[in-house]
């Protein structure tokens, strides 16, 4: 694996692999818990073009998320924990961000408030219009793209 062009370790992956005792080289039934961080970013290159279609990635709550990162091993909480930090960011003309950051209007001080508005408020945007980050967020991901609002909202890059 260490001359791999598309793979890298991952000492988690690899942890649970050895707890389960799964071989991922020769198992055919048992399910998997490798993560996505043993993948290298691999990318076309393309020319930009006005005339041509653009590239789009789409990121998932699911591809983010894995307990392992917390010290939690269960398999019920291990997930594909990709962190967006490494995906390039010419790579893409739009990112679909899906279910990043998203609040609601009851925060933890259980006070009954518009939090949307005021995370808006706080990164000086409009209420709806999409900041590019967020105190209010409520992703365990470390992110510059959480949005306080609707799944599937677009990020443009600059």
């Amino acid at each position: 694996m260490a001359t791999s062009k598309l793979i890298k370790g991952d000492t988690l992956t690899e942890t649970s692999n050895a707890a389960d005792g799964f071989n991922p080289a020769t198992e055919v039934s048992a399910y998997s818990y490798t993560s996505a961080r043993v993948a290298k970013p691999v990318y076309n290159k393309y020319k930009a073009s006005t005339t041509k279609p653009k590239v789009f990635g789409y990121y998932t709550d699911w591809s983010q998320y894995d307990g392992r990162l917390q010290g939690d091993n269960s398999k019920d909480n291990r997930g594909r924990g990709y962190d967006l930090a490494n995906v390039s960011p010419t790579a893409y003309d739009k990112i679909i961000v899906g279910f990043v950051g998203v609040t609601g209007f009851h925060k933890v001080d259980n006070l009954w408030r518009d939090v949307v508005a005021e995370g808006a408020d706080q990164c000086g945007k409009v209420k709806y219009e999409p900041p590019s980050s967020t105190r209010g967020a409520t992703s365990s991901l470390t992110l510059t793209l959480a949005i306080p609002s609707a799944a599937g909202m677009s990020i443009r890059r600059p």
